[in-house]
């Protein structure tokens, strides 16, 4: 007969190693939420280049840019013939013109680099909505409460990801941008509008207004 003890862990040493990897999990947590945050805001890039390929479709054809009124989803689909539905956390608009972008460097007589014709921006959305279903919902940018977008007919629900408070890191009305012609790479040299921060440029988009 085999007497020699049987190896393997007892119920309470599997408890505490839970315990220990539980505690390493919540002290990391706050160092990896911006790693987490800044993965989930790349989901709306092909969006946002989507979009402004299909503006200089439409001006080669029309000899302006579209502007869809009230800054209504539906219309970017409907003429521009992207579709949104699956970016439910983010809401998109276009803008034009000096005063509208997010940062004056884009005005005309800014006397800056990369002169805008236009820019796409994605606010971020939470999953707690103005309206009863995910679709035809208001999103506010944040600090810049005169503008607002508003969700197309069909549009999936918000993951979860965008916090309810715009103040907050990742919170719903934070602005993803991206400007055409593209800025010059790095740094603005101008502060976002209603906020005293210099935005970061990489490839004609920044995600830094969401990241700060």
């Amino acid at each position: 007969m085999d007497n020699s003890p049987e190896n393997g862990f007892t119920l309470v040493e599997l408890m505490i190693v839970v315990v220990i990897i539980g505690i390493l999990g919540i002290l990391g947590l706050p160092k990896m939420r911006p790693y987490m945050l800044q993965g989930n805001l790349q989901a709306a890039i092909p969006y946002l280049m989507a979009i402004a390929a299909k503006e200089r479709s439409y001006y080669q054809l029309n000899g302006s840019y579209y502007s869809s009124p009230d800054n209504d989803e539906q219309g970017l689909e409907d003429i521009l013939g992207v579709d949104l539905s699956g970016a439910g956390d983010f809401c998109f608009l276009v803008r034009f013109g000096d005063g509208n972008y997010i940062s004056p460097s884009g005005n005309s007589g800014s006397g800056d680099e990369g002169i805008a014709k236009f820019e796409v921006w994605a606010l971020l959305r939470d999953d707690s909505y103005s309206g009863l279903t995910s679709e035809n919902d208001t999103v506010t940018a944040f600090n810049l409460a005169s503008v607002s977008c508003i969700t197309a007919d069909e549009k999936n629900h918000a993951t979860g990801f965008v916090g309810p408070d715009g103040s907050d890191v990742g919170g719903e009305g934070r602005i993803l941008s991206l400007r055409f012609p593209p800025p010059a790479f790095g740094v603005d040299p101008r502060t976002r509008a209603g906020r005293s921060i210099n935005l970061n440029w990489e490839n004609g988009v920044t995600l830094h207004d969401a990241l700060r």
